[in-house]
């Protein structure tokens, strides 16, 4: 009938239009998303203690922040002169674990009388006596083999320009506060804007009684960033489970992420840092197979050793993983790893979502 077909012609009009209107919807909402998704993005940090996490963080802030006020830069005085006196007292008392004489008897008994008095109460190395104390054929024998030490990185820093922490104008360079040691406690956020839009990256403690936390702070982010200490491989670890090896409780730890379920869905990207002390230690000639065995390269190679790094982690994770190598206190090579990683990782981020 006549009337019958018009309003069947009508009703499919109506559908029509009506699916025209789902689709412009859903085409606007996925848009909606996808712009959103480019203003804020969420980076997870994660990674053994000293591997340079937070070091990334304070990068942020310098390239995407404005950098350090100079009160901020204040505020880290307390902290350099803590990490001087740490340091020196590792130091001293790695010559008795390596069964090193100081050079000096009276040297000897001065520090064994100040760090006996040592209380929490003292925020000012006594920088006098640590210039001599470096200058200690002991101490610096102590500081060649310190890959059996617990010494953080940043020491040599300190060490080597001890003059200038002690006077009373003294405001800590950026370098300074890069090479800081403060352990991260708990979750942090650090938000910073980009011309991609708002990054936030989440800084969870890497010590061992920090890491129950992490499942906390997986559900929101978008991203893993997992930092390993390249230069570990020589490098003493508390951690029974590792073999007593740094680089392995990394690897330890990394491969049981990896098998767990939040991370499924989430992208995975590796940086392999402190290649500077990592170079240093090859040109030195530490052997990476007096460590890691398995090592099949040539020793002393560089670029071979970073491989075979890349190839041990990423087989670790049934999924797609990044990587670059890092240098953390190098303001511009943080720079050029994070430019290059942020818009392959938006991409990656929007394919997972339909919206590339």
């Amino acid at each position: 009938m006549p009337g019958e077909a018009g309003a069947a012609e009508d009703s499919v009009k109506t559908q029509s239009r009506f699916a025209r209107r789902r689709s412009r919807n859903i085409e606007k909402e996925l848009k909606k998303q996808k712009d959103e998704y480019r203003k804020r993005i969420c980076l997870l940090l994660l990674g053994t203690g000293e591997s340079g996490k937070s070091t990334v963080v304070k990068q942020m802030k310098i390239i995407h922040g404005g950098g350090f006020t100079a009160e901020e830069k204040r505020q880290f005085r307390d902290v350099i002169h803590a990490n001087i006196i740490t340091a020196m007292q590792v130091l001293y008392d790695g010559l008795a674990v390596l069964d090193i004489a100081m050079g000096s008897p009276e040297l000897t008994q001065e520090t064994a009388d100040w760090f006996e008095a040592l209380n929490p109460t003292v925020t000012t190395a006594p920088i006098p006596l640590f210039e001599r104390l470096w200058a200690d054929p002991g101490i610096q024998e102590v500081y060649a083999r310190r890959n059996r030490l617990q010494l953080s990185d940043g020491a040599s820093h300190y060490m080597r320009s001890l003059g200038r922490f002690a006077k009373p104008d003294y405001v800590p360079t950026d370098l300074d506060t890069l090479h800081a040691r403060l352990p991260t406690r708990g979750v942090h956020e650090y938000t910073f804007e980009t011309d991609w839009g708002q990054f936030v990256m989440i800084d969870v403690g890497g010590q061992k009684s920090e890491r129950r936390k992490w499942l906390s702070a997986f559900e929101h982010v978008a991203a893993v960033i997992f930092v390993v200490a390249s230069s570990d491989f020589d490098q003493s670890s508390s951690a029974s489970e590792s073999g007593g090896n740094r680089l392995r409780e990394a690897l330890q730890l990394f491969s049981h992420m990896m098998r767990g379920k939040q991370l499924r869905d989430k992208s995975v990207v590796l940086f392999f840092n402190k290649s500077d002390l990592l170079k240093e230690k090859l040109a030195q000639g530490r052997s990476v197979k007096e460590h890691f065995p398995e090592y099949g390269g040539p020793e002393g190679d560089l670029v071979a050793v970073q491989t075979w790094l890349a190839e041990l982690f990423r087989a670790q994770c049934p999924g797609e993983v990044y990587h670059h190598f890092t240098t953390a206190i190098d303001t511009a090579n943080i720079k050029h790893v994070f430019d290059d990683m942020k818009e392959i990782l938006v991409q990656s981020l929007m394919r997972g979502m339909g919206m590339s």
